[in-house]
């Protein structure tokens, strides 16, 4: 009786599972995501755990980024990076950037604001610095 049971379970759930239809989220439905933002350099998404992903085409090659507020989550076994010449041969690996310092980066990868603004949103913002990822997407 058990394995009757079991077997309509099963059977009635594929059936469910054949008959709803498979919603993609591709790009005709990004503009209905809330987390979805898209900046004159590019396309943004903010994580529901924090970390906030960007793909900057506007640099001179792209890149995909992760950053996540040093206020928000303690990351360990990171590099603390002191320049952003010493960041920008650093792929695939989580870095510590001071507030200064990720306003120095973000000025000179995103150079369409000039440095105070990005000094001004980076101490409004991420006032202890960021946790900091990258990918070269077009290398």
């Amino acid at each position: 009786m058990k394995n009757k049971v079991l077997g309509i379970a099963v059977f009635l759930l594929a059936v469910a599972m054949l008959a709803t239809p498979v919603m993609a989220i591709g790009p005709q439905n990004s503009e209905n995501n809330p987390n979805v933002f898209f900046p004159v350099y590019g396309v943004g998404l903010d994580a529901p755990s924090g970390i906030h992903h960007e793909w900057v085409n506007a640099a001179p090659v792209p890149i995909h980024i992760m950053w996540i507020d040093a206020r928000d989550f303690k990351r360990r076994n990171v590099i603390v990076v002191d320049s952003t010449s010493e960041a920008a041969e650093i792929e695939n690996k989580w870095m510590y950037f001071s507030m200064e310092l990720w306003a120095t980066w973000l000025y000179e990868k995103i150079p369409m604001l000039p440095y105070p603004v990005w000094l001004a949103w980076a101490m409004a913002n991420t006032p202890e610095g960021v946790y900091f990822h990258q990918v070269f997407v077009g290398k």
